[in-house]
């Protein structure tokens, strides 16, 4: 059904996706259940409610109206949808944070928003950067951020967070 709406074969899906085609020919036959992260792709790339196919994840989309964008070409959709799980939380900065990676720091009385990494969403519409932002908290010391395309190795004690945004208020 997908592929006659949209063209699109199992093998550009798995691509497209960076899975091996096996994997979501085994999501689609039954024969493995789908994993969060797979699920929250696969919503991402069909554009619909992870709740179609994974009856229990909780999920908010969020729209945001695009009022321009910073070059002036026109914006590849009129709306920007965020899609939040019940995973996300809020971090409150209250002490400046630097960011690895980058020469600049997060300021004290900044709120980050976080979920943990497997949730890490791509939009095709709306390519990311190559480099994420990621938030280290320790047990026994400050948070750190660090900016990585790849996803940071943590030591013992530690846990990774993806940053999905940031209030400056």
């Amino acid at each position: 059904m997908y592929k006659n709406r949209h063209s699109k074969t199992q093998i550009k899906v798995s691509k497209q996706l960076g899975w091996a085609p096996a994997t979501l020919g085994l999501y689609l036959s039954g024969k493995r259940e789908l994993t969060n992260a797979h699920g929250l792709q696969l919503a991402n790339l069909f554009d619909c409610d992870i709740r179609r196919l994974l009856p229990g994840m909780h999920m908010q989309t969020r729209e945001y109206p695009v009022a321009f964008t910073v070059s002036g070409n026109p914006s590849p959709q009129p709306v920007k949808k965020i899609r939040r799980t019940d995973k996300s939380r809020a971090v409150w900065c209250d002490v400046d944070i630097w960011i690895e990676g980058a020469a600049l720091a997060v300021p004290a009385g900044t709120t980050i928003i976080v979920q943990p990494p497997e949730y890490v969403q791509n939009d095709p519409l709306w390519p990311t950067m190559n480099k994420r932002y990621w938030l280290i908290q320790s047990k026994t010391r400050n948070a750190r951020i660090v900016l990585s395309a790849e996803k940071p190795k943590v030591k013992r004690g530690e846990t990774l967070w993806h940053l999905e945004g940031t209030l400056f208020v």
